[in-house]
Parts: C-alpha cells; structure tokens; sequence
C-alpha cells in the first residue's frame, strides 16, 4: 500500500518540493566539503531534495491529511544518509497512520519556489526538513488510479520558472497545453546529462502528444496564482503549467469593455483626457485587464495621468459608433483599444467624474433605447434626464442587478430622482461634440446630449 500511495500522491509531492533552488544550490556547496570518492554522483546534482509524507486521519471519515516534510533550502539530503532513515521508526515516533518517502528529487528551475509553512525545523537522521505543504483528505482508496500523463490540479501560490537561454523540456499534448519538466526523480535520473536523452526513454507517450528540448528565447515563468496543472512522465518526473484561469462572469456580459484615461496638460494649464477604449476592437476579458501595468503604461505615453475605467459595459439597444476620433489601434496587454473620445479640458478642483459630477465630452455619436426598453434615469432638481447608458461591472456583477441600482444610491443630491422607466417611443442620444455625462457613486454613467 505504501508503494501504491507514493504513486499516487507523487504529483503533490513534486509541487511541494520546489523551494528556491538558488538556496538549495548555495547549500551544496556548504556542505560538499572535502570530495568523497565513495560519495553518490547523485548528491551532486543541482537542486537535490528529499520529502518525508507523514499523514494523519483527516476530519473526514477515511481520508487523510498529509504533512509534507522537505530538505529544501536546509541542505542536500545525501544519499547515505537518505537510505539509511528507518521510516517505520519514523511513523512510529510520530503517531502517524503513513509515513511515506520521496525522492531524492531535483528541482530544475531557475528561481522561484515553494514557501515553507512555518519555521519548525525537524531533523529526521542527519536530514534537516521543515514543513513545504499540505495534502488535504487524500483517499486511499485511489491510490492505485495514477497513471503518468494526467494532469492534475493543486492549489498553491508563487510562482517558478527559467531563465531565457536556458534549455527547458516539455511536455506537449495533442490539445496543444505546454507543460514544462520541473523535478526529476534521481531514481532514474542520476545526471543533468541525463535530461536531453529523457524524451528517447519515454516508451508510453500518449497519441499525439510530444516531448521536446527547447532553449528559451525569454524568460518562462510558471505562476501559480491559486492553482497549477502538474502531469508527470512514466519514469516519475514532474511536468507543470499554470492552471488555466477560471473565467469571470462578467466576460460574458454583453457590450463588456474596458477603456484608458490618458491625462495631459492643455494649453489653459488644465488637465485634458484621452479615453481609450476597446469598444468595437475586441474584448476586455478580466484576467488580461487584471494583468495590466498602468504606470508601465502612463510611462510609456509620457502621460501625467492614468485613469484605468473598467471593465464596463455599454447596455444602449443600438449605435455607439465613434467618428472623428482617429483610426489608430493600440494593444495594451493584449487588449486592443481604439481613441474614442476626448475631454479637452477637466479642472480638478471641480470634482472627478464619478459623483454627480458633470463632465463635458468631445464625441460625435449616436446611441439608444428601443421602445419597450426599461431605462434607468438620473433627474436633477432642474429638470435635466441623464439615461444610464454603461455600468460598473466593479458594482455590478449581473445586469439582472439593474433595476435595483436605486435603492443603493445613498448620496444623491438634494432634489434629484433616480427612476426606472418603460419607453413609450425610442430615445436617441445624438451628440455631435458636445456630450454630458456624469456617474453615479457606483460608477454607472448616464449621459444626454448637451444644449
């Protein structure tokens, strides 16, 4: 059975074991010492690690909850002294249901690693471990269903990777997934001379999956933001990916986008804006958003100010075309945007946008309701209607939410009314250079053609 777990919970264990292999390296050299011909080749090897599971019953009836225990940063765990741990005595001394041994294992990657959870240091021999993660209520009853090329999702946080010039190998599906070799056993592999002939070893590959030897142009990093896909080989090395992010909702809201203050100083000595936006370019999808550097991007456009505005989305039944704003396109972060408006002029001191504020916006467009649409509508205390024309998606996570912004309005003005309404005819805000719009405090913006 102790057999059977190791397999199955080998994935874990390679994702635990990738402490910094900066701090592994800079232990071997502390601790080779004089050479010893009797020494094993493999104790030389960079990033060298070993783990000791050492499970418990799980609150769950049956499961069990794995502490990992890893060498990682405290020293190379030497051959000699490896085999010579008494892991019967080790569960013994622990109380524990399993005590099950990793390794030696070898971390490949450049930088980056694994967190050790606490500073308890146990010394298990002449091996110095601390605790590199957890498994949570692992079932024993799977353990003989780990096959090599399945992948596997497992929570973790960091992020690893490789530096640009150095020669990586992966592993690539028949869907295209890249996943990169992280760890290797030093079971079956006793020297880096070893990866390069790795791929003609590998008798069982999957149909239409291929593995390669590439040198990396750029650096590659494997960030773990939450979760990471792990896979490993039939020989017991470990292959990982970023885990694909799980989709936000509100990429699926319709007429979603996303849009780029850019703020100058005009010839009045006042701010003017440009707003870019990726309305009718492409989408905005949030994990891109979420990725973007915005003072990267104030720098790169010699901008005094940066205003990102979003994700938003336009909820008018028609128009929204923008003319006379230029044809150039933009990529930010992979996010295609286009110039789509202009505010020539903005004094500070009168306010920002958001607020009740008005705002006076240089745009040519048309945009609308149909009749039979619900509105919703600002009225100020002297009798002007803003129609809500884009929302929050910050504030608003469905627009199912809409007609429920009122009630969530706490600081409108004096005299002001917010009001849902069903249109007896079409309403068209037709703007040729001269657009009011302002925001309510959730960010909504509502707007009517200026006078």
């Amino acid at each position: 059975m102790r057999t059977a777990i190791i397999a199955r919970v080998f994935v874990f264990a390679a994702l635990a074991g990738c402490g910094d292999s900066s701090d592994s390296e800079a232990s071997h050299a502390n601790d080779a010492g004089p050479a010893d011909p009797s020494a094993d080749p493999r104790d030389a090897f960079p990033g060298r690690f070993c783990e000791i599971f050492v499970g418990y019953p799980a609150e769950s009836p049956g499961l069990i909850d794995f502490e990992i225990w890893g060498s990682q940063s405290l020293g190379n765990c030497p051959q000699a002294a490896w085999e010579a741990l008494d892991f019967d005595a080790i569960q013994a001394e622990l109380g524990a249901v399993f005590v099950l041994p990793n390794g030696p294992r070898a971390i490949l990657a450049d930088f980056g690693g694994g967190v050790a959870f606490g500073e308890n240091v146990r010394s298990f021999g002449d091996i110095d471990m601390q605790v590199v993660s957890y498994l949570r209520d692992f079932d024993p009853s799977e353990a003989d269903e780990e096959t090599p090329y399945r992948s596997s999702l497992v929570e973790q946080e960091g992020e690893k990777g490789f530096s640009a010039g150095r020669e990586v190998y992966e592993l690539i599906t028949d869907e295209g997934d890249v996943f990169t070799l992280v760890t290797v056993d030093l079971n079956v592999i006793s020297s880096v001379e070893d990866l390069p002939g790795l791929g003609a070893r590998l008798t069982n590959l999957p149909d239409g999956w291929v593995w390669q030897a590439t040198v990396l142009d750029a650096d590659r990093r494997i960030e773990a933001n939450g979760a990471l896909q792990a896979m490993r080989d039939e020989l017991g090395n470990t292959y990982q990916r970023a885990a694909d992010p799980v989709a936000d909702p509100r990429d699926d809201i319709p007429g979603r986008y996303c849009e780029i203050l850019l703020g100058y100083l005009n010839d009045e000595g006042l701010l003017s804006f440009e707003i870019w936006g990726s309305q009718f370019v492409g989408d905005c999808p949030q994990a891109k958003w979420d990725a973007l550097d915005f003072e990267a991007i104030r720098t790169e456009y010699e901008a005094l100010f940066i205003n990102p505005n979003g994700p938003r989305a336009g909820i008018t039944d028609f128009g929204g075309d923008f003319e006379g704003v230029g044809e150039e396109i933009r990529v930010y972060g992979g996010i295609q945007m286009q110039l789509v408006s202009t505010i020539p002029s903005f004094d500070p001191s009168m306010g920002g946008g958001g607020g009740y504020t008005l705002s006076l916006i240089d745009q040519t467009s048309v945009k609308g309701y149909n009749a039979g649409s619900e509105v919703y509508e600002l009225l100020t205390d002297d009798g002007r209607l803003y129609t809500m024309v884009t929302v929050d998606l910050n504030n608003i996570l469905d627009l199912s939410e809409l007609p429920g912004v009122g009630a969530r309005l706490e600081n409108l003005p004096a005299g002001w009314t917010w009001q849902a309404t069903v249109l007896d005819a079409e309403r068209r805000i037709e703007v040729d250079g001269n657009l009011e719009s302002l925001q309510d405090e959730l960010g909504n913006t509502y707007q009517r053609a200026g006078d």
